[in-house]
């Protein structure tokens, strides 16, 4: 099974409509090109954490990373997390 990664980045510029969006790339093991990217503003993306936390209550360290990027300016805006059979890069 090959290895994956996630990216994770705020994006500089708010969207369209206003709001920045945090966007979630996903990426096989020595791969330049992403095999899917998703987005989320802020209210989409606590919302996705909440649904999450009601069935699982694993929520994906990267989208806890990308809300932290949302309320902190000195936290980090962007990053990898790697996620294999043994970890799927949730906490």
């Amino acid at each position: 099974m090959a290895k994956l990664r996630m990216h994770w980045e705020l994006a500089k510029e708010p969207a369209a409509q206003g709001d920045k969006e945090a966007h979630f790339f996903l990426y096989r093991e020595d791969e330049k090109v992403h095999c899917d990217h998703r987005r989320y503003s802020r209210e989409e993306l606590e919302r996705r954490v909440g649904a999450i936390l009601n069935t699982s209550g694993e929520v994906p360290v990267y989208y806890l990373h990308a809300l932290e990027a949302f309320d902190d300016p000195r936290a980090p805006t962007a990053g990898d997390v790697p996620l294999d059979s043994t970890s799927s890069g949730r906490r």
